[in-house]
């Protein structure tokens, strides 16, 4: 499966190493569960990793889990630009997305999210990706694993 982190889930993961937000970026192993980012969005997360640092919010493990983020993550060059965000900074999700023709994006930005059809999906030149908060996104991964087992 194809995904997109966005900086906010992987700050989570960085900040509570037992989330959900922490066993999603856990579960990324580059077979089954991938994400996509581009030069853009790890800027962006360096950017505010380093508050983050600065502020001591981070939990003592966080080195670990954004090492195996940053190894399990696929950098894309977005050739596609969308203007669809009211907070421009976000196209670079949807962007990363298209590029990289995700199945999910997962995020807990409002702007974004509100983007969804009443499907879940933001239509784009043919493709759909799904939009998807963390939690949402996780329920229907374990009953899609739980379908497969029983098929």
């Amino acid at each position: 499966m194809r995904i997109v982190l966005d900086t906010n889930v992987v700050l989570g993961a960085l900040i509570k190493p037992n989330g959900l937000a922490s066993l999603l970026v856990q579960s990324l192993d580059r077979k089954r569960l991938v994400n996509y980012t581009s030069e853009e969005g790890l800027v962006e997360l360096s950017l505010k990793l380093a508050l983050l640092e600065e502020e001591g919010k981070l939990s003592p493990g966080w080195k670990r889990i954004l090492a195996h983020f940053l190894a399990m993550s696929e950098v894309v060059s977005p050739f596609n630009h969308f203007k669809l965000c009211r907070d421009r900074d976000d196209d670079k999700w949807l962007e990363i997305a298209f590029e990289a023709r995700a199945d999910y994006t997962i995020t807990w930005d409002k702007d974004l999210l509100n983007l969804r059809g009443k499907d879940g999906t933001i239509p784009s030149r043919g493709t759909h990706s799904r939009f998807s908060g963390r939690s949402s996104f996780i329920m229907r991964s374990l009953n899609g694993n739980a379908e497969e087992r029983h098929t």
